[in-house]
């Protein structure tokens, strides 16, 4: 397709002689001046002049906003007075300076950024102000009884010369330059039709939903386009419609296409046509089709796509696509393209401008049925089901009768479901049985009844262990119940930690007790359920527990809540009550829950190997640090727009390339959460209408008040998300997502494309904003690629969430690292590092974030990352490799079979162990410097205590090289410890 390239900004209109150029300035200007500026001339010798500037603008409230008046040097000139500022157009009356003819009028000016912290309100404008003097005022006639009386249009009149943005990414040319209100009058008097279309290519993406370009004022209606499509190419168009203000209500829009007709009798068939706005594929696979409606007065944008066959003739082709408003006629629009002889590769998703990537929101990667690694298949064995590490037997009601993790068994008692009307639990009979089973999932059915009760459980197991319960409670006749509860009891044994509904990560409480109600009024204004969800347990073994949305039935208004208490004889009962309720006959409760067994996998023997370097630096300085696996982090070299990494491949591709040439993986950051306005994918997700971008919510983060391209070009409908300034100077100004729609798919579609051609070695995640079901799919795309890995962020505050490894539990299978650091107090007890930042219990290995303690941090087989705060973890990680920590046996202070102990609880130690070594970490959680004895099992150390030898390396910024005598006292000071070599 031929279309003016970005340069041609600056040619004139050629429909028009006095028609206003639009450019891109040649540097950028002070960008506390704005974004846009009218250049103007004048001939000297004045006192004043004035020039009526036609801005055509379409940003909200154009008239709070200051007009600034400069010359070249960009400092403003006082005495200036703005007569009347609209979105269409304003005057300006100013004071020209002695020889100087050219100025400049800056409308968008921002004032000095303000001092503010992580969370900010969005970005403001320079608001009007007085600043002329008021003799000039006077003298020109420009008091407000002279502005009335329109004397100052007597004065000089400047002319504009052209509009300037200051990049051409702040471009409002062609697609944002508003018609005017006397614009759209005649355009509706010509066509007075109720529905307006106009036919545009992908060059010129619609932009505005509330104004019609002056493009579309000049063209009028539009019902035809030709273009230049490629073999194999995804070809994309548009179709914008305007719905006329007068209609009474806003018409369903369908669409239809007909095959083009092309040289030789070769045919595109229609079913090779896709429109994004009315079909496609939804996150779980399936085929959907949706209304697409314009509301009167508005614009709306039809993106199409015809896939050209790879095997296509070269030539014309010409067919026609009919738009067709619900009882109006079909207006067509005719197609003309020319096949040209070459050749695409994968539909041009690698040329950016073609927006062949619009094809990924229909993408199914990662959606096929298959067990990811390190699962095994699933085993049913009668009641039993087999995973990885674990088993579940079930009862007749479908719940669990009992659960082993590893050797352990983790009930104490079956897992029920009890409905109490004030004389003890009904007693349900019933029977299960499976109804479906592959090597990936295993599906029952539960009949069971009780009195007029009546219970149906569906339950399904999945490869990763997690076990889904639908569970439907139905009445025959009206019922008061005094006690709905799920019944989770465990042995205490096994249960020593607990996180989640209220408690934070650590040693589980004798009793708890926790309401709904209880949760901080931040999470319930803003609509969380981040703490329904509680786990219970240790390294070896676990339960956990989700309550499943949507929770009302659960919540039960304000009476429903949770309990946690021992009973004395070896067991914790855990409760989730509704409390009393009266039901309906007939009236079915949706008490669904998810029961997840721990530790989820055996930690990968291999994770000592990847040490971790957060930052972009030099390959070779990276590698010097001991540091085999990068993170290429957003808004750094060469990854610069947020959770879009495919602008910068002529940066991204060979620093992977290196990375692989020196033994290093390279993983960049990509999640979904929020996405850059740099995407040239924006204005067809934004027809997409809530679809893709959320709207609402708190407003940016980061730099917020460098948000004035949002506000000047999206204006509304939108909800900002992180802004930055990346290591070029540009901007980052991403807005938030929805996380369950097609932009799964399309994450999902470009992830495969990064893993196929350009090699990445796996994702690290700042948080993770879509559910488990996509983290599966996440997982199975990146194993095409051998040796890919996954690493989790999570902040204590960023989802107002007590326990992010709660949190996130489900999606635990599918990473193999942690980073739970940010937002926690270093001073926290151990068994807090323990439960919420080492990953130990779950099978995962962990790194610490934010104020990382070395030696507490090595007590749990972690360290820092290099370049990131400012411990150095390159000396620890030179040990491991001296020592061979990789071949060791890990032996933590939480094992009662640890072989070294301290006397102390608050000063502890953990074991590396090997045939005739030992690597001991020691910590001190002790608010003074202490003597601390070892007590040593040498025979588990299998090391002759005679022999033995106990010192301490030297290691740069952690300790000195020491000896110690078997039997002398280690002096341990606050906050510190030692690592120490016994051989």
């Amino acid at each position: 397709m031929r279309l003016a390239p970005a340069l041609m900004l600056a040619v004139l209109c050629p429909l028009a002689a006095q028609e206003i150029p639009y450019t891109v300035a040649a540097e950028p200007w002070a960008e506390l001046l704005g974004n846009h500026r009218a250049r103007i001339h004048c001939q000297g010798g004045a006192d004043a002049v004035w020039a009526h500037i036609g801005w055509r603008r379409h940003d909200a409230e154009p008239q709070r906003k200051a007009v600034l008046v400069a010359g070249a040097d960009g400092v403003p000139i006082a005495n200036v007075v703005a007569v009347n500022v609209t979105g269409a157009a304003g005057d300006v009356v100013f004071q020209p300076m002695a020889g100087v003819e050219d100025y400049y009028i800056y409308y968008m000016p921002r004032p000095e950024p303000p001092k503010r912290g992580a969370l900010e309100q969005k970005g403001a404008y320079l608001a009007p102000r007085e600043t002329a003097s008021p003799e000039w005022v006077q003298r020109n006639g420009l008091t407000a009884d002279g502005l009335a009386s329109g004397r100052w249009k007597n004065l000089p009149r400047a002319q504009v010369m052209e509009f300037q943005s200051r990049t051409k990414f702040d471009s409002f040319y062609p697609m944002e330059v508003a018609a005017t209100a006397d614009e759209m009058a005649q355009l509706r008097k010509n066509h007075p039709e109720p529905y307006l279309v106009f036919a545009e290519d992908r060059e010129h993406p619609i932009r505005m939903r509330d104004a019609i370009p002056l493009r579309w004022i000049r063209s009028g209606p539009v019902s035809a386009l030709q273009g230049k499509a490629y073999r194999g190419e995804l070809f994309v168009f548009q179709i914008g419609i305007y719905a006329q203000p007068g209609l009474t209500a806003e018409s369903a829009i369908g669409v239809r296409f007909e095959g083009l007709q092309g040289p030789q009798a070769v045919t595109v068939p229609a079913e090779a046509f896709e429109c994004f706005n009315t079909d496609g594929i939804d996150a779980q696979g399936q085929a959907f089709r949706k209304e697409f409606r314009v509301s009167p007065g508005t614009v709306g944008a039809l993106w199409c796509a015809v896939r050209i066959p790879e095997s296509a003739k070269p030539g014309a082709y010409q067919g026609k696509v009919y738009v067709a408003p619900a009882g109006q006629a079909e207006v067509a629009v005719r197609l003309d393209l020319t096949v040209s002889q070459t050749f695409l590769r994968g539909a041009g998703v690698d040329q950016p401008e073609r927006l062949a990537r619009l094809q990924w929101l229909n993408s199914k990667a990662g959606l096929e049925d298959r067990i990811t690694s390190p699962y095994t298949p699933l085993r049913v064995t009668g009641d039993t089901v087999d995973c990885l590490g674990r088993a579940v037997r079930f009862g007749p009601q479908g719940f669990p009768a009992a659960i082993r993790a590893g050797t352990d068994e983790v009930l104490a008692a079956p897992v029920a479901l009890q409905v109490d009307l004030g004389k003890g639990p009904l007693v349900w009979k019933g029977a299960g049985k499976v109804v479906s089973s592959s090597a990936t999932k295993v599906v029952r059915e539960s009949q069971s009844a009780a009195g007029d009760f009546r219970l149906h459980v569906r339950t399904t197991m999945e490869f990763d262990g997690g076990i889904g319960f639908d569970v439907r409670l139905t009445v025959n006749a009206a019922a008061q119940v005094s006690q709905i509860s799920l019944e989770l009891p465990l042995r205490e044994a096994v249960v020593p930690y607990s996180a989640g509904m209220g408690l934070t990560g650590g040693k589980r409480p004798a009793a708890w007790q926790w309401k709904w109600t209880d949760q901080p009024q931040r999470w319930r204004d803003q609509g969380n359920n981040l703490e329904y969800f509680i786990w219970l347990g240790g390294v070896k073994s676990g339960l956990y527990c989700r309550l499943k949305s949507p929770l009302e039935d659960w919540q039960n208004g304000t009476g429903g809540g949770v309990s946690l208490a021992q009973d004395g004889a070896g067991r914790v009962r855990f409760r989730a009550q509704t409390g009393p309720r009266d039901l309906k006959a007939g009236q079915e409760l949706n008490l669904s829950f998810r029961l997840l067994p721990t530790p989820l996998k055996p930690l990968d023997p291999d994770h000592w190997k990847y040490k971790y370097a957060h930052t972009y630096r030099p390959l070779d300085e990276i590698q010097a640090t001991g540091a085999t696996v990068v993170n290429v982090h957003h808004d750094q070299m060469p990854n610069l727009w947020i959770n879009y990494p495919f602008l910068n491949f002529d940066l991204l591709v060979p620093y992977i390339q290196e990375a692989h040439a020196k033994g290093m993986k390279a993983k960049v950051y990509y999640t979904i959460r929020e996405l850059t306005t740099r995407l040239p994918e924006l204005w067809a997700f934004r027809s997409l209408g809530e679809e893709i971008y959320r709207v609402g919510g708190t407003q940016a983060h980061g730099a917020a008040y460098l948000d004035s391209w949002l506000q000047e070009h999206l204006v509304s409908g939108y909800a900002a998300a992180w802004i930055t300034r990346t290591p070029i100077g540009e901007v980052d100004a991403a807005i938030r997502t929805n996380r369950e729609s097609r932009l799964s798919n399309f994450y999902l579609g470009g992830l495969e494309w990064l893993v196929q051609n350009v090699g990445i070695d796996g994702l690290y995640l700042d948080e993770v904003a879509y559910p488990r079901e996509m983290m599966q799919r996440v997982r199975r795309v990146l194993e095409a690629r051998p040796g890919t890995m996954i690493d989790l962020h999570g902040n204590r505050q960023w989802w107002s969430c007590n326990s992010p490894v709660g949190y996130y539990m489900e999606h635990l299978p599918y990473i193999d690292r942690t980073w739970f650091g940010e937002a926690f107090n270093p001073d926290w007890p151990a068994d807090f590092w323990l439960v919420e930042m080492s990953g130990l219990p779950f099978g995962l290995s962990g790194d610490m974030l934010q104020n990382p303690n070395p030696w507490r941090g090595m007590l749990f087989g972690m360290t820092a990352r290099a370049f990131y705060g400012s411990a150095d973890p390159s000396g620890i990680c030179k040990l491991w490799d001296r020592f061979g920590i990789d071949k060791s046996e890990m032996i933590g202070w939480w094992d009662s079979g640890c072989p070294v102990k301290t006397d102390r609880q608050d000063i502890l130690a953990t074991v590396y162990r090997k045939p005739g070594r030992a690597l001991v970490s020691i910590a001190s959680w002790a608010p003074e410097a202490a003597q601390v004895p070892l007590t040593i099992d040498w025979r588990s150390l299998g090391i002759d205590p005679r022999t033995a030898r106990i010192s301490a390396p030297a290691i740069e910024g952690f300790q000195p090289e020491a000896k110690f005598e078997g039997g002398q006292p280690i002096p341990v000071a606050p906050k510190r410890g030692w690592l120490l070599l016994i051989e």
